[in-house]
């Protein structure tokens, strides 16, 4: 493997439990998420609803990173001041 080639798996291994995530690639259409709960000998762990959703860590393309309301609240208030 290419010393300086990284993975999904080499980013989770180091996300700190609790980091916002809004989205996961790589299972068809975009998941919802909220945030990165902990990664574990292949598998990542995310919550969103109340609810613990388990990926293989592998088959994960992309993240987005961040709250996925922040975007939301920026053009609310871009319509609001018209």
């Amino acid at each position: 493997m290419n010393q300086y080639k990284k993975s999904i798996e080499d980013i989770l291994k180091k996300c700190p439990p609790g980091y916002p995530v809004s989205n996961l690639m790589g299972y068809g259409a975009p998941v919802n998420l909220e945030y990165f709960s902990n990664y574990d000998d292949g598998l990542a762990y995310f919550i969103a609803n109340g609810q613990v959703f388990v990926y293989e860590a592998d088959r994960i393309h992309g993240l987005i990173f961040g709250a996925a309301d922040a975007g939301d609240d920026l053009e609310g208030e871009e319509e609001g001041e018209d």
